[in-house]
């Protein structure tokens, strides 16, 4: 895993979308090498550091890669951070679907007192 990228990128709340866009690949793409499942090639670094203005070998200090996992903190640390992501990912749909509830209720409350109305008035 590439935690040095991964803590520049979310402390200036960049999306892994936005740098794969930065770096011409798609998310996943991008999410494979900032989790040390693919590695950065020598343009991307390049890339990376003028973007985040700090030393090419500075972006590769806390490297971590299915490589060089056992000397970092092993695979675990892998699938930590996903496992965060993937829970970042479900709490953040889940406020979506909890909003889109709440609006459908609204929604329904009103209809049924549109449906009441109707009904008194096709009554009188």
């Amino acid at each position: 895993m590439n935690v040095k990228i991964r803590n520049l990128r979310e402390q200036r709340k960049i999306s892994q979308a936005e740098m794969g866009s930065l770096l011409n690949i798609s998310q996943p793409q991008y999410q494979r090498k900032e989790s040390g499942f693919a590695d950065f090639n020598e343009e991307e670094f390049d890339i990376l550091a003028e973007h985040f203005d700090v030393a090419k070998d500075e972006l590769r200090d806390e490297r971590v890669s299915q490589h060089n996992y056992k000397q970092k903190g092993g695979i675990a640390q892998v699938i930590y951070y996903i496992a965060d992501k993937l829970v970042d990912e479900v709490k953040d749909l889940n406020s979506i679907l909890k909003s889109e509830l709440l609006d459908t209720r609204e929604e329904n409350k009103n209809l049924k007192l549109l449906i009441e109305e109707l009904r008194k008035s096709n009554q009188k």
